[in-house]
C-alpha cells in the first residue's frame, strides 16, 4: 500500500474493485511477482478475476463479454456501469420510457421484458403490434406514435384518428360517419373484422342477408347482439303467448310465411288412428304440452314405475322427454 496509494484510497473508502474484496490486503493472492519494472500486475489477476465480487457481476449475456468490451484501454477503474453507457436507447421507445433499462429488462435477453412485474406482451392489452411495426413512410414505428411522451403510456382513440386522417382523410371521415370513433371497438392491430365470416357465428340468409350492420348492431355495439329470434322481433299479436319464442321451428330467415312446421319429434298420428288435432296435446299453448288430456296419469302408480330412475316431480309430468316416439320404453 506504501506504493499503490490509489488502491489504498479504494479499500481506505471500500468502493472501487478493491474496495469491494472480501480479503483487499492479500495482494499474492491474485497479483504474481513484478518480473521486471515493465510488468502489469494487473494481466495475471484478470486469469482468476471473479467478477462476481465486484459491484456488477457478470450475469447472462454479460458473462460471455471479453474485458476490453467494457473496460477501453484496460481502464479498470469507474466504468460506468449503467446499461445506457454500453447500449445505446432503442429508437422504439426512444424517449418514453426512461434509461434505466433493469426496470423491464435482464441480462438475459431484452425479450421477453417485464413490465409492472409482468412479462410484457402488448397482445395482452387488447391490441398486437402486428400491423403497427411500420409508419405510413415504412419507417420504424416507435412506441411515442401512439403514446404520449414524458414517460407517460396513456392512449386515447384521437392518436389513431390523427394518424389516419393524416393518410386518408375521406376514407376516415366516412368511416367515423359509419361506425364513430371507438376505433378500438372493431380494430385490435390485425383488424378484428379482417377476414370475419358472419355465417360462422350467425348466418345471414335470406332476409337477413339485406340488412345493414347497424340494423342489428345498435350504437356499433358488435358484442353481445342476440342470436334468437324474439331478440329483434316482437312476438306477434296472432299467437302472443300461444306459440313460444322458438320462431324457428316454424319460420325460416327467408320470411315469415309460409310457415312450416319444422321440429317437431312427436309422431303426428300417435295413436295409430291418423293425424291427431294440435290441441289434443297442446291444450291450452303450443310451448306446453301434456299427456294426461288422454292418457290416465295417476301420481302415485306412475312414480312406482319410475322409481328406479329417480326422477324429480316436475320431470315426471314431462313424458315426452323421454317418450319421444310416443311409445312406453322397456
Amino acid at each position: 500500500m506504501a506504493c499503490h496509494k490509489d488502491i489504498q484510497d479504494q479499500l481506505t473508502q471500500a468502493n472501487g474493485m478493491h474496495g469491494n474484496l472480501s480479503t483487499p490486503r492479500a495482494c499474492a493472492s491474485c497479483h504474481k511477482d513484478h518480473r521486471g519494472r515493465d510488468f502489469d500486475p494487473a494481466i495475471t489477476a484478470l486469469s482468476s478475476f471473479d467478477h462476481s465480487k465486484t459491484i456488477f457481476p457478470l450475469t447472462g449475456k454479460h458473462g460471455m463479454l471479453i474485458c476490453h468490451q467494457c473496460h477501453a484501454d484496460n481502464n479498470f477503474g469507474a466504468t460506468d456501469t449503467t446499461c445506457v453507457a454500453c447500449h445505446s436507447e432503442p429508437a422504439a421507445h426512444l424517449g418514453l420510457l426512461g434509461g434505466d433499462c433493469t426496470s423491464c429488462h435482464t441480462t438475459f435477453d431484452w425479450r421477453p421484458a417485464k413490465f409492472e412485474d409482468r412479462t410484457f406482451d402488448h397482445r395482452l392489452t387488447r391490441f398486437t403490434l402486428a400491423r403497427h411495426a411500420l409508419n405510413f413512410d415504412e419507417t420504424a414505428m416507435a412506441c411515442t406514435a401512439c403514446h404520449a411522451t414524458g414517460n407517460s403510456l396513456t392512449f386515447t382513440a384521437a392518436t389513431c384518428i390523427t394518424c389516419h386522417n393524416q393518410h386518408d382523410r375521406g376514407f376516415m371521415t366516412q368511416h367515423i360517419q359509419q361506425y364513430g370513433q371507438d376505433c378500438l371497438m372493431c380494430h385490435d392491430g390485425v383488424d378484428r373484422l379482417h377476414g370475419f365470416d358472419h355465417q360462422v357465428v350467425f348466418p345471414l340468409d335470406g332476409k337477413h342477408g339485406g340488412l345493414q350492420c347497424t340494423d342489428c348492431h345498435k350504437n356499433n355495439q358488435f358484442r353481445g347482439t342476440p342470436a334468437h329470434c324474439d331478440g329483434c322481433h316482437k312476438e306477434p299479436v296472432l299467437h302472443a303467448g300461444f306459440f313460444g319464442t322458438r320462431c324457428d321451428y316454424c319460420h325460416t330467415p327467408r320470411g315469415w310465411r309460409p310457415a312450416p312446421l319444422k321440429a317437431h319429434t312427436f309422431p303426428l298420428d300417435h295413436g295409430g288412428k291418423g293425424e291427431v288435432s294440435c290441441k289434443t296435446c297442446h291444450a291450452t299453448t303450443y310451448a306446453q304440452n301434456r299427456c294426461d288430456t288422454c292418457h290416465e296419469h295417476d301420481a302415485e302408480p306412475t312414480a312406482r314405475s319410475h322409481a328406479r330412475l329417480n326422477l324429480s316431480p316436475a320431470e315426471l309430468a314431462h313424458c315426452t322427454q323421454c317418450h319421444l316416439d310416443g311409445k312406453v320404453k322397456k
